[in-house]
């Protein structure tokens, strides 16, 4: 069997963007939104918690 780069690249002769491939990606991101998730240790940030960076290139300053 003779394969090139583009074999190689392009999933051994299987087209990319396959339907199937497609389906199989949504599905699975269907999946995990369906999932409840529990924040044990306070990864979840709300808009109140946000505290931006401060490096100095704060547009208010003048900067």
């Amino acid at each position: 069997m003779d394969l090139s780069l583009r074999d190689a690249l392009g999933g051994g002769g299987v087209p990319s963007g396959t339907p199937a491939e497609a389906l199989l990606k949504r599905d699975f991101v269907a999946s995990l939104e369906k999932e409840a998730y529990d924040d044990k240790v306070g990864e979840t940030v709300s808009k109140s918690d946000y505290r931006p960076l401060l490096d100095g290139k704060d547009p208010k300053s003048g900067e």
